[in-house]
């Protein structure tokens, strides 16, 4: 049949569509937002202390808050996956993110900024809980491991994306340039997550 997949040595039943990996392709988007944006901070260290003015510690500060944000609520978003399915965790971890960068963006002191950034880092972990359990749950085993090589590339070209573009928007336009980076990317993660995600069927 056009568009399905069937392998041989695969259970009985197990077959690909063309939908499978059109999820695997937001699942790994979803994800390589939130690396552009943990990432990111970090690219834009020179640009903080040289023309912002910060010094190295309080720009180091700001550098480290999207990471404690995320590792602060890794665990959380994995036990509301659980209980409420992938297709929601994406939506609403995608639309903080893009909230809490929105507001970054006016903040107009150092410590709303710190929070703001810290903030979007825990919004951004829900991409990491839920794409990884989103793809196991899509993906028969006899492609998972490749759906979930896909889907670990989202990491490092989220990290080329940002070091690309940050640094050169932010010394060319300004911080908020930069920002709009992974805020752009949270917002077309929320609505492809929306538009495109449906929970993996039920074991």
């Amino acid at each position: 049949m056009d568009g399905v997949e069937e392998v041989e040595g695969a259970p009985r039943g197990t077959q690909l569509t063309a939908r499978h990996w059109l999820v695997l392709a937001v699942a790994t988007f979803v994800a390589a937002s939130g690396s552009a944006f943990i990432a990111g901070v970090g690219f834009l260290l020179p640009h903080l202390h040289t023309v912002v003015g910060l010094s190295l510690p309080r720009a180091g500060v700001l550098v480290a808050m999207p990471s404690i944000g995320m590792a602060s609520t890794l665990i959380a978003w994995g036990w509301l996956v659980d209980r409420t399915g992938e297709r929601l965790v994406l939506v609403a971890g995608s639309v903080g993110t893009a909230l809490a960068l929105t507001a970054a963006l006016v903040a107009d002191s150092f410590a709303f900024l710190a929070a703001f950034l810290l903030l979007a880092g825990a919004a951004t972990a829900s991409g990491n809980s839920a794409s990884g359990r989103l793809v196991v749950g899509w993906f028969p085993a006899h492609r998972r491991g490749l759906a979930m090589g896909i889907r670990q590339m989202s990491q490092p070209l989220g990290a080329a994306i940002a070091a690309m573009s940050m640094p050169l928007l932010a010394q060319s336009h300004g911080l908020g340039a930069a920002f709009a980076v992974p805020l752009g990317m949270a917002v077309v993660s929320a609505v492809v997550a929306l538009v495109v995600v449906t929970d993996p069927p039920a074991p």
